[in-house]
């Protein structure tokens, strides 16, 4: 009996056992955290040529407003409006009767002058014998030489009159002071004109080389000054947008102002630009890129790829599919891009965008394709005239289109065909990489 009770409290401890674990559930391990999705660009090493952006007006060398040395009527006027025309070249006669009329009164005043000048010449050389033998005075013979001194005087003096009676005959022809391009007539012939009215005939610019005066901010004088100290600062001109698609010009500036302006805090700048093909206008708005500087061998990221913690910047590298971290130290802005001057190298993968949902060691998942949001970011860019500009100031300068697209934040097909060019086939070939 007491087997058997033992054996039943066994049996009911086993059965009650079977319906406790038969209610446990097993335990599982926790499920890993997927991959977080970001987007990347990898680091580059470049030579950044460091603009600073600005814009201003274009000047003429010579700026000459032609008005009348002489009075009288204006017979003609042989130049057309807006031609080019030669230093020389003559824009308008002027009636030259009366000038020709006081040349040959001054040319016979001087002939007669010097017919006087030659008999008192030969009376003082007969007289210089007589006044050794003392057959005439020595006061006679004083008076004969002051008559020749005279007589020198008078005929220097009529060649004089006749000089400015020629300067004012040759102003009848009223030339080109420069080589330019004319503007409007501003009097026509048949009109009396004089020196004297301050009337402008005709307003001749020369076009080439022209001035580029523009500004830069005073907390960038000392660079510019270092700069000019090493030797000639580089200038890119790009003009406005709707001016039309004439290109990048070249030139180099030539001086800076010698006084900041005290109400807008900025320093005027003075480049001088070729134009050989008239392109540029006089009073032209052109966007102006000084180069201050080149850095050589840069390690070059989009901004985006830089973000601020508390210990300073950071980027996040992506190796094996997995997010390292580290601090980094910038140098200058580039456009959409950042010199990295510490911390990266080229050919790192750096995220662009996603950092917030990253840690140290976080799994990634890289993005190939751009999100609406960038893709949206990158046509406005292509909307912005100063972006177009800097592109084109780029490709001018020599800048590979893989940098272009790293410095502006736009990808190099879309940077190509912006400027009405195709991409390359490397380009073409490659897939977009999201920034």
């Amino acid at each position: 009996m007491y087997f058997m009770a033992i054996s039943r409290i066994l049996l009911l401890g086993a059965a009650c056992g079977l319906v406790v674990c038969g209610g446990c559930k097993k335990k599982t391990a926790p499920t890993a955290r997927p991959p977080t999705p970001v987007s990347v660009a990898t680091a580059q090493q470049a030579d950044v040529p460091v603009y600073l952006p600005s814009f201003g007006r274009l000047q003429a060398l010579n700026d000459v407003n032609v008005q009348p040395q002489v009075s009288g009527k204006i017979l003609d006027a042989p130049f057309v409006e807006g031609a080019t025309v030669q230093k020389g070249d003559v824009l308008f006669h002027i009636e030259p009767d009366i000038y020709k009329a006081e040349v040959d009164q001054a040319k016979a005043s001087l002939d007669a002058a010097k017919v006087a000048l030659r008999q008192k010449k030969d009376t003082l050389k007969r007289n210089a014998s007589l006044v050794e033998q003392k057959l005439i005075s020595q006061d006679n013979f004083e008076q004969l030489k002051t008559d020749v001194d005279a007589s020198e005087a008078s005929v220097e003096q009529l060649s004089a009159a006749l000089e400015q009676a020629k300067i004012n005959l040759a102003y009848c022809d009223v030339v080109a002071p420069v080589t330019g391009v004319t503007g409007k007539r501003l009097v026509d012939p048949g009109n009396i004109v004089s020196p004297g009215a301050g009337q402008t005939l005709v307003n001749v610019r020369s076009v080439d080389p022209l001035y580029a005066d523009f500004t830069l901010s005073e907390a960038y004088l000392p660079e510019v000054k270092a700069a000019m100290k090493k030797g000639e600062v580089a200038v890119l001109l790009v003009l406005e947008e709707n001016a039309g698609h004439a290109g990048v010009f070249h030139g180099q500036v030539k001086m800076y102002d010698n006084a900041v302006d005290s109400k807008s805090g900025t320093i005027g700048l003075r480049a001088l630009v070729s134009n050989p093909d008239g392109a540029l206008w006089p009073g032209q708005f052109v966007f102006v890129y000084p180069m201050l500087d080149k850095i050589k061998d840069a390690i070059v990221v989009p901004q985006s790829a830089v973000a601020l913690g508390k210990n300073g910047p950071y980027s996040y590298v992506i190796k094996d599919n997995k997010a390292d971290i580290r601090l980094v130290e910038k140098g200058v802005d580039v456009g959409d891009a950042v010199v990295i001057t510490k911390g990266l190298e080229a050919g790192d993968v750096v995220v662009t965008l996603g950092q917030l949902a990253l840690w140290p060691s976080a799994p990634v998942a890289i993005t190939k394709t751009p999100s609406a949001e960038q893709a949206a970011a990158v046509e406005k860019k292509l909307k912005d005239p100063n972006i177009i500009s800097t592109i084109r100031t780029m490709t001018a300068a020599g800048v590979t289109e893989e940098e272009i697209a790293l410095f502006t934040g736009v990808p190099a097909d879309q940077a190509q065909q912006a400027l009405g060019k195709q991409p390359s086939q490397s380009t073409a070939d490659a897939k977009p990489a999201a920034k």
